[in-house]
């Protein structure tokens, strides 16, 4: 532990187009942070293997997200792609399934 507190732990959470199941996932993530007062303790973002940069969340996964109480603003604002730099910045990399899984692999090798 540093003298400014515990090292934040990074975790990347990946699908195909970051624009639905990757986003809801950090931004569910962030809420249950949040509620149990943990928010601080972690870097949380999402990205995609084949992301086009920029576009927003998918409205149903915000509409999951409202139903659910979650702050669609943790679901972020805009898609990208991961970057080879994700791997250093990030302790733990969730990819959504094994096709993503595979991506990232040939993406990042």
């Amino acid at each position: 532990m540093s003298a400014s507190g515990p090292k934040r732990r990074g975790v990347l959470f990946v699908c195909h187009a970051n624009m639905c199941r990757s986003p809801l996932a950090a931004g569910v993530f962030l809420h249950l942070l949040a509620q149990r007062g943990l928010g601080e303790r972690f870097d949380v973002d999402s990205a995609g293997t084949w992301a086009a940069d920029g576009i927003p969340p998918h409205p149903l996964s915000v509409d999951v997200a409202r139903r659910r109480g979650i702050d669609v603003a943790l679901l972020g604002s805009a898609s990208r792609s991961i970057a080879p730099g994700d791997l250093d910045r990030f302790e733990h990399v969730v990819a959504m399934d094994r096709r993503n899984l595979a991506d990232i692999e040939l993406t990042i090798a």
